[in-house]
């Protein structure tokens, strides 16, 4: 029960004690000597007293010894705590009725042969109980509501901390599945990535009878970028490349890094002619735009150009194995025919 419970009963009963002491020997002033007056109220009181104190009794010493008498199966050190209690509900009892015989003596005797005295006996009762009731209940209650309140306003913020918590791992989880598939260099599809998509179009080509192509791009001279001004500027070589080839990207060609400069382009429903506009756009993007950075000695240019080759899945009942091999061959042709031109898979063309 509320100490507020406890505090709100203490005084209404306080209340009521003043009013009755002050307002019934106004009253009966005439009728009665005012000592007698005051003797009878205390008299109802104690009556009144007596018989909550013999319920409080009850509740307080009595029923820990049914308990402790109702519980079955316990342990020696459980049963040894048990007859604690019933020992010291013994002495409660004990004590207790030395003070409610007593109570019993000084009030009741007297009343007994007084029926109007037992009814005002039992209005008291009546009326401190109702009293005990409004002031402990209501308290009682609006802290239960609260705590309740309260666990439920905790509950709606835990949903909503733990929705945020799923949100960010859906969102962390998404962020790792496409760092999964995903050159951190140039933010491309990685090499894993790429050879998918190739599966994919060979599977979709097959499927209608269609062809699709493979590029094989590689950056010219790459290597003496990285010695002779070092890795850092040769990765953002590498990120300026990859952002211009996504500039090409559409739903019919996909572009990913396949390994150190070396680049993939997949076509799809594609035919030579077209594979060759889409090598030479991509010949063009690099060698007409040197990329530029600054450094600490000045502006710093670096002419980009690539050797591509070509492979068309048509001309083989290939797996995605043979044609990037197929493409890597034209690549290296045309590198041996001097660097920055296309070369065809499978044709006597010199490379363009």
């Amino acid at each position: 029960m509320p100490l507020r419970s406890l505090l709100l009963q203490m005084l209404l009963t306080v209340l009521l004690i003043l009013l009755t002491f002050m307002t019934l020997p106004f009253l009966l002033e005439g009728i009665a000597k005012p000592q007698w007056i005051a003797r009878g109220i205390a008299e109802v009181f104690l009556a009144g007293a007596f018989l909550l104190w013999l319920g409080s009794l009850i509740l307080l010493f009595f029923m820990p010894v049914l308990f402790v008498l109702r519980t079955h199966h316990v342990t020696p050190q459980r049963r040894i705590h048990h007859w604690r209690i019933v020992l010291l509900s013994l002495m409660g009892i004990v004590a207790s009725s030395v003070c409610l015989w007593t109570t019993f003596s000084i009030s009741w005797t007297p009343l007994l042969s007084h029926q109007q005295w037992v009814i005002l006996v039992t209005l008291l009762i009546v009326t401190t109980l109702s009293i005990g009731w409004i002031g402990g209940e209501y308290p009682r209650i609006r802290v239960l509501l609260h705590s309740q309140q309260r666990a439920m306003q905790q509950e709606i913020a835990l949903r909503h901390r733990l929705q945020e918590s799923y949100q960010a791992q859906r969102l962390l989880l998404a962020a790792l599945a496409r760092a999964a598939v995903t050159d951190p260099v140039t933010e491309l599809p990685n090499r894993r990535a790429i050879i998918d998509e190739i599966e994919h179009a060979l599977s979709w080509a097959h499927s209608i009878q269609a062809s699709c192509a493979l590029l094989f791009v590689d950056l010219d001279h790459f290597k003496q970028v990285n010695d002779l001004w070092g890795h850092r500027v040769g990765d953002a070589l590498l990120h300026e490349v990859g952002r211009r080839f996504r500039t090409l990207m559409t739903p019919q060609c996909i572009v990913g890094r396949y390994g150190g400069e070396e680049f993939v382009f997949v076509l799809l429903d594609a035919s030579l002619p077209g594979a060759k506009a889409i090598a030479e756009q991509v010949r063009t993007i690099l060698a007409t735009q040197p990329y530029t950075w600054q450094a600490d000695s000045g502006i710093h240019t670096i002419t980009v150009t690539a050797s591509i080759g070509i492979a068309l899945s048509r001309q083989y009942e290939a797996t995605s194995d043979d044609l990037i091999e197929q493409a890597d061959h034209a690549m290296y042709v045309a590198k041996q025919m001097g660097r920055n031109c296309i070369s065809i898979a499978g044709t006597t063309d010199l490379p363009t």
